[in-house]
């Protein structure tokens, strides 16, 4: 029964396996794994692990551990060499994200990793400093207005 479920390229393997190399259905079950048990596994997480996108308003820490979760369910032996990896993870951003990561030399996954959370808070920085700035203003604003306010009521006592 089990021989007629195979097909493809598994029949083929197991056409070719030595006569008298098997003994055991435990013997099979092991031989059969090891030769084929990761493959439906690898396929589902390598296209996982291409498919993967950073969320919009996901926080790189989040998107990092996401992405790292993925490439170790992966068999070590069929993982993307590392710079495929860091091309990968890169891809997650948007195009001038993406430029300056791959521009920032980065030896392994995780250095790219630390940096892209580096390069994230200084990308945001000009902004926050803008808003905090526009802020500072408003205040200012309404306080030179206040003591002109103040002013303009002190001359009216004095007429």
């Amino acid at each position: 029964m089990f021989v007629q479920s195979l097909e493809g390229n598994v029949i083929i393997w197991f056409t070719q396996l030595a006569t008298d190399s098997i003994h055991y259905w435990n013997e099979l079950i092991t031989i059969f794994k090891n030769q084929w048990g990761f493959k439906k596994d690898l396929v589902y997480y390598l296209t996982k692990f291409e498919e993967l996108k950073r969320n919009p308003s996901e926080p790189i820490a989040d998107y990092i551990k996401r992405f790292n979760k993925i490439y170790r369910k992966m068999p070590p032996n069929c993982r993307p060499p590392v710079t495929s990896t860091k091309v990968s993870f890169s891809k997650a951003f948007d195009d001038d994200f993406a430029v300056i990561l791959r521009e920032i030399t980065s030896h392994t996954l995780k250095y790219m990793q630390a940096n892209s959370i580096e390069v994230e808070a200084n990308r945001s920085a000009p902004s926050k400093l803008k808003d905090e700035v526009e802020k500072d203003e408003r205040r200012m604003k309404v306080k030179e207005e206040c003591s002109s306010s103040k002013t303009k009521n002190n001359d009216k006592k004095f007429d």
